[in-house]
């Protein structure tokens, strides 16, 4: 991931204010991840680098801290290949597993190896769904529960945290709760839409209601962050129910 990094910087494109920003989202999540073990969140604008700037938080936190894997956890099946193919070019085949339901490996292609690292999660790298690490935390079935050993003692980001079902958000609380607490693992809601997921702020337990617990926000100042990072502004006009022809909506978009 150094080498990555180190590429980017050289390249012609890097000197840009938005390259900029993306190089310090970077530097704040490397100097974060000596941070004890527990609850983080990485709040970045969509374009300011998250993706592997939330590895090179995971990568130097297991290092840190003698963590196992990481598991990256993706609710959309349509960017986890994209993501997974991004890793891939800078750590190798051999270091990744890539599980979800669009996976289909040719016969001739598939080892026994292959199979038994996506039962497993036994890799340094699974990039997976939402749907199956969380079947796989509340299923029944033997074929599901295969990989739960190896949960323990890793780095967990959820990437775009605020698309989590709301009707199991409160069991799916409780159960990464449990992870960090009982089973060492470092959790990372990483999104540019931070969902309220923390305990003392949005929740009540007198209603039975418990979110996350003492949650760590990665980047020290979100909205400078996030207003250096914008890029549209949307004026709503007053008159918007009036007809207009289409000189005038050509002479608006011409200034614009």
């Amino acid at each position: 991931l150094d080498s990555k990094v180190a590429g980017l910087r050289n390249s012609k494109e890097w000197n840009t204010n938005v390259n900029r920003l993306r190089a310090d989202v970077l530097r704040q999540c490397v100097e974060k991840a000596g941070l004890p073990p527990g609850v983080f969140t990485l709040t970045v604008p969509t374009g300011g680098g998250k993706t592997l700037s939330s590895l090179a938080f995971a990568l130097r936190h297991a290092t840190t801290h003698g963590k196992r894997r990481i598991i990256y956890a993706i609710p959309y099946t349509s960017i986890i290949e994209q993501t997974a193919d991004v890793f891939r070019t800078i750590f190798g085949d051999e270091s990744i597993v890539e599980h979800h339901s669009n996976v289909e490996s040719s016969p001739e292609d598939e080892t026994s190896r292959s199979r038994l690292a996506c039962e497993n999660w036994d890799a340094p790298l699974v990039v997976t769904t939402n749907v199956q690490l969380f079947e796989s935390l509340f299923a029944r079935r033997t074929s599901r529960c295969r990989k739960l050993h190896n949960l323990a003692q890793s780095v967990v980001i959820l990437d775009e945290a605020q698309l989590l079902p709301v009707g199991f958000l409160q069991s799916i609380l409780d159960v990464l709760n449990l992870l960090v607490k009982e089973y060492g693992v470092t959790l990372v809601i990483s999104t540019a839409t931070q969902p309220a997921l923390a305990s003392k702020l949005h929740f009540d337990p007198r209603q039975n209601r418990r979110g996350l617990d003492e949650a760590t926000e990665i980047i020290d100042d979100v909205p400078s962050l996030y207003a250096c990072l914008k890029r549209v502004h949307v004026h709503v006009p007053a008159d918007l129910d009036s007809k207009r022809d289409w000189q005038s909506v050509a002479d608006d978009v011409a200034r614009h």
